[in-house]
């Protein structure tokens, strides 16, 4: 597999980014096969040639299908994604604006939705960032607006 960006996400992104390579999962299978089927004779390999043998995952790659790891973490992205995609989106936009946080920090907190200050800044705490009570209670109040 082939890195394209390196970026912290929400579980939300990553549940729906998974979701989406899952739901078109069937599709590139079925064009797979009809390429196969659609290659000419002399293009296969002779009978009773072996043939190499793909890693799995890059069979799963080719395929669209999830790989053991992906699977697992669709799994716990569904059930511990807490916000919609466009609710996880303003939260990330409005924390963005406190000029407060970075995007780690505001991705972790998304993820966490902290209820009280003191969670919030065990979450900052990891980063070594200290923020002053009002501007603790301010993320506070920015991040329960969302909370369900």
């Amino acid at each position: 597999m082939k890195l394209l960006e390196e970026r912290p996400v929400t579980l939300t992104e990553v549940k729906e980014l998974l979701e989406k390579r899952k739901k078109d999962a069937p599709k590139t299978r079925k064009l797979g096969e009809k390429i196969k089927e659609a290659m000419p004779a002399q293009a296969a390999p002779a009978e009773g040639a072996p043939e190499e043998e793909k890693p799995a995952e890059e069979k799963k790659e080719e395929t669209g299908e999830l790989s053991y790891e992906q699977q697992n973490t669709l799994d716990y992205a569904q059930k511990f994604a807490k916000l919609s995609p466009k609710d996880a989106a303003e939260l990330e936009k409005k924390l963005a604006e406190t000029g407060l946080l970075n995007e780690k920090q505001i991705i972790s907190l998304i993820n966490v939705l902290p209820k009280k200050d003191d969670e919030v800044k065990a979450i900052l705490a990891k980063d070594k960032t200290e923020l002053g009570e009002e501007q603790i209670k301010t993320v506070a109040k920015i991040i329960k607006e969302y909370r369900k």
